[in-house]
């Protein structure tokens, strides 16, 4: 029973995801601003790889 509690939890994670990720895919592309999505992916790679890499360079620029 645990199980399947758990495996509910995951689809409404996964499925809270897609819809977060399509929502900003159309508020990119209703304004058109391809620019910011590319920024706002590096800034959160850079954030990420910051948790990793306290130097703050992880090594890859784009």
């Amino acid at each position: 029973m645990v199980t399947k509690e758990l495996i509910v939890v995951r689809m409404d994670i996964s499925n809270l995801v897609q819809f977060v990720v399509f929502k900003l895919m159309q508020i990119v592309l209703e304004r058109e601003e391809v620019y910011t999505l590319k920024s706002t992916l590096h800034a959160g790679n850079t954030s990420l790889s910051g948790w990793k890499h306290p130097s703050g360079k992880a090594g890859h620029g784009s």
